[in-house]
């Protein structure tokens, strides 16, 4: 176990955590997340990429003209691929204190899908704010629980909440976000929320029908994701 490593729950959740994390694809860990274009601000030359996986995310930083990319990412066999493609990969859980980052400073802190895993996310967020630049910004995709297939198929058709290997009821998420608590977690923490979009959305018949009905209270429901960008406050 990395040194980096926290326990925030007993050893025995920890290890079947890691048992959950280690069963996963490959692919979970090797998606570059090109629909996060977007939202990369301008003229980026340090990033730090939290929970980097095997490095695509932070690879394809590297290709849209990033100098430096450092990923941060608890799975042995993931960060060891990460570290072949990035300029530096730190294994363990991102958390205050980490020695390899102590004195670093990035233009961007990205988190691909990753708060929603963490015992606090609010703390990971707090770690940023000694770890950014003066004008450095934080980008996040987070699932959203209001997601459509999840609310109507999951919860009211089979009045089920059943976890999964993935997605947006992945067995290893610790946290649930919509849009509202996504924009309160940022606040909360020290953070003023730039931009807020949802991402990959998916709309079919039945969707557009009941939100038309509802007269667009449901327009939340079709994002699988929300990207953020944030600043600090």
């Amino acid at each position: 176990m990395s040194s980096n490593v926290q326990l925030n729950y007993p050893v025995a959740e920890y290890d079947t955590l890691s048992q959950q994390y280690a069963a996963k694809d490959e692919t979970y860990y090797s998606n570059p997340r090109p629909e996060l274009d977007p939202y990369i601000p301008q003229n980026i030359k340090k990033a730090l990429d939290v929970g980097c996986g095997r490095g695509a995310f932070g690879a394809h930083l590297k290709s849209k003209g990033v100098a430096e990319v450092w990923g941060v990412e608890p799975d042995h066999e993931s960060v060891t691929a990460a570290a072949q493609v990035l300029d530096k990969a730190i294994e363990g859980v991102f958390q205050p204190g980490i020695p390899e980052l102590q004195g670093q400073k990035f233009d961007l802190i990205s988190f691909n899908d990753v708060l929603e895993h963490l015992v606090d996310p609010g703390a990971a967020l707090r770690a940023c704010h000694d770890l950014l630049s003066e004008n450095g910004k934080v980008l996040s995709s987070i699932p959203n629980i209001l997601y459509w297939p999840v609310m109507y198929h999951d919860i009211l058709r089979l009045q089920d909440w059943q976890y999964v290997p993935a997605g947006t009821l992945d067995a290893t998420h610790l946290r649930f976000f919509t849009r509202k608590s996504i924009i309160r977690l940022h606040e909360e923490n020290g953070f003023k929320v730039d931009l807020i979009e949802g991402i990959n959305p998916r709309v079919s018949r039945k969707y557009a029908l009941v939100n038309a009905l509802f007269g667009g209270k449901f327009h939340d429901f079709r994002y699988l994701q929300y990207a953020t960008l944030a600043s600090r406050k």
